[in-house]
């Protein structure tokens, strides 16, 4: 296998948590949300953990201080594609294998998922790699545009889908693996010409597919361990599911 570089995006402020504390450090089952992305991290062999922080970056980084986290900071909330871009200098720019991306509010994401994409990405060699996931309720999630071959075509974010597009139940988890230095090229070509302003980490995988290169998708079918935390009620419901399968895996 390639060499396997992790970023963790951990720079949201998380209002809807409403409290003070970084979203990523809030306990599940005894354990900040980070903590449980970054064990998955080490858990797929990544070589070297860059942990990106922007809001309460003192208080996440304070956490992580026992661990041999490296850490970007993200000065301004400008899209999940500036978000990365950050974390370049901490994994460098000569380092050419393999870059997995996940996200700090994201904890039940399970190492057997990931090294499953990982094993895709390689097997296909493929620049991209997206994990995907079915819900019957897609919410603003960005939607798995595909032709006519179900090939990838793009990601579509909620707020720039179409009507139709909206309708896709075939949506984006957030999670990526991409080829170390064709990411660094492609980030530098992103635009914010989008509803938000921002750059969007999803329109990498567009570039990719126009320019001929190839894009792989896996699909988990449990939903619940790519869904993330942005509010307390979501919180509270995933420390259910969590002791729900432990309880049935000690049985």
């Amino acid at each position: 296998m390639k060499p396997l570089r992790t970023i963790i995006l951990a720079a949201g402020e998380g209002k809807r948590m409403n409290s003070s504390l970084p979203k990523v450090l809030h306990s599940l089952h005894g354990k900040p949300l980070i903590r449980w992305v970054w064990d998955t991290a080490l858990q797929v062999g990544s070589e070297r953990i860059v942990i990106v922080v922007g809001h309460g970056r003192s208080q996440v980084m304070q956490e992580m201080s026992s661990t041999d986290a490296w850490f970007a900071v993200q000065w301004n909330q400008l899209g999940t594609g500036d978000a990365v871009q950050s974390a370049k200098r901490s994994i460098h720019h000569r380092y050419t294998g393999d870059v997995l991306v996940l996200s700090g509010d994201v904890p039940l994401l399970s190492s057997k998922t990931v090294s499953n994409l990982r094993y895709a990405h390689e097997r296909n060699g493929a620049v991209a790699s997206v994990l995907t996931f079915r819900t019957e309720n897609p919410g603003s999630y960005g939607r798995i545009v595909r032709d006519g071959n179900q090939l990838i075509k793009k990601i579509v974010e909620f707020k720039d889908a179409t009507v139709e597009e909206t309708t896709i139940n075939e949506v984006n988890s957030g999670v990526y693996i991409f080829q170390a230095k064709w990411l660094w090229k492609e980030l530098a070509k992103l635009r914010p010409e989008n509803a938000q302003g921002e750059y969007y980490l999803t329109d990498v995988v567009k570039h990719a597919v126009d320019s001929g290169e190839r894009v792989t998708t896996v699909e988990t079918h449990d939903a619940i361990e790519v869904e993330g935390v942005n509010t307390v009620e979501q919180l509270h419901e995933l420390e259910k599911v969590l002791t729900e399968r432990m309880q049935r895996n000690n049985r």
